[in-house]
């Protein structure tokens, strides 16, 4: 098995881990479906879809929408072969303050 497919294999497993339990927040569902454009049968579909991805076929778009927004950085130890993956913050982003003149 090459570097190549550690990685990506590595970096899957935890994208797909972070899938598995969106599965159970249907709110959320909804709320990524709205802000995706689509409904929430279709975004559940594509949730499960992605469950299903190898690292072989794995495509640019699951990376754009499933493992670079979870993954703030990574790192390896070409000795050892051990990963350090850095998630995201899963936080709201802060609201911007509004000025409100009377």
């Amino acid at each position: 098995m090459t570097l190549e497919r550690v990685i990506v294999g590595r970096l899957l497993e935890v994208a797909q881990g972070f899938v598995r339990r969106q599965l159970d927040d249907d709110v959320g569902i909804r709320i990524a479906a709205s802000r995706e454009g689509c409904t929430y049968l279709e975004w559940r579909m594509k949730l499960m879809e992605f469950l299903d991805a190898t690292p072989e076929g794995l495509t640019p778009d699951d990376g754009a929408e499933f493992v670079r927004p979870r993954i703030a950085g990574w790192d390896i130890d070409l000795d050892t072969h051990a990963m350090r993956i850095v998630l995201r913050s899963q936080d709201p982003a802060p609201r911007q303050v509004r000025a409100l003149s009377i």
